[in-house]
């Protein structure tokens, strides 16, 4: 997954950041039933990123999960948080995400 990160609620420091999040996904051909896992790179600029990492199990196409703030470089090292994570239809959707920054 790629692309820019746009927050609806409260604009912040994330607010149209570019984000890259190589996710593995597992399938069962049979039941349809899906897992996956991936890292993210939320990029604000060169020397502000956000590290990120995203685990969901469902059906193939919809995937719900949890997304957590790792790490950070620049203004955003120490960061923490996070949200639930849905995925579907190529958009990752975060609703509550909660950024904490030192």
């Amino acid at each position: 997954m790629k692309g820019i990160l746009y927050v609806e609620n409260e604009k912040g420091d994330l607010d149209g950041a570019f984000a890259v999040c190589p996710v593995s996904q597992r399938i069962n051909p049979e039941t349809g039933e899906s897992t996956a896992t991936g890292n993210c790179e939320i990029t604000v600029s060169s020397e502000d990123v956000v590290y990120a990492e995203l685990d969901c199990k469902g059906m193939a196409g919809d995937c719900r999960g949890e997304f957590r703030l790792v790490e950070g470089l620049g203004r955003f090292e120490g960061i923490s948080g996070g949200s639930i994570v849905r995925t579907g239809q190529g958009i990752a959707l975060l609703p509550n995400l909660k950024v904490i920054t030192p």
